[in-house]
């Protein structure tokens, strides 16, 4: 998969992995983060302190920023890397039907279009500069 729709998605995930890697600080970007029980508060696997403010940020906004702390998106950052690799090759998805009902394999689609679940992946970057509509599912 070497064209534009692919490397504009491949760099997406990149900036994605870098951002995960410098959120991660001094514990790296496998250090979990979690929400402190009694204050609204985000603090690391050493227990140092994320995030922290007088009301903000509120006990929903702490516990959606520990849920996706670095490690998480690191994990889905490389789920991200295995699927477009396995779609390199060629294989079957039998989700993705010709308009004469027949079964394509992904490897030949990706000449001329993309496969169902490599365009899911470009929905997620929707709101990102360059993405065009007919990229993904939305």
């Amino acid at each position: 998969m070497t064209d534009d729709r692919i490397a504009w998605l491949t760099a997406q995930i990149d900036d994605d992995e870098q951002l995960a890697h410098d959120a991660g600080g001094r514990n790296g970007p496998h250090g979990h983060w979690t929400r402190d029980g009694s204050i609204s508060c985000v603090v690391d696997a050493d227990n140092k302190l994320i995030v922290y403010g007088e009301g903000e940020p509120t006990s929903d906004q702490a516990d959606h920023i520990a849920r996706h702390d670095p490690a998480r998106v690191l994990r889905r950052i490389e789920r991200d890397r295995r699927t477009l690799e396995l779609h390199d090759r060629d294989h079957e998805c039998s989700v993705f039907d010709g308009p004469d009902g027949e079964v394509f394999n992904c490897a030949w689609l990706l000449k001329g279009d993309t496969c169902s679940t490599v365009r899911l992946m470009f929905d997620e970057y929707a709101d990102r500069p360059g993405y065009r509509p007919e990229w993904g599912t939305l």
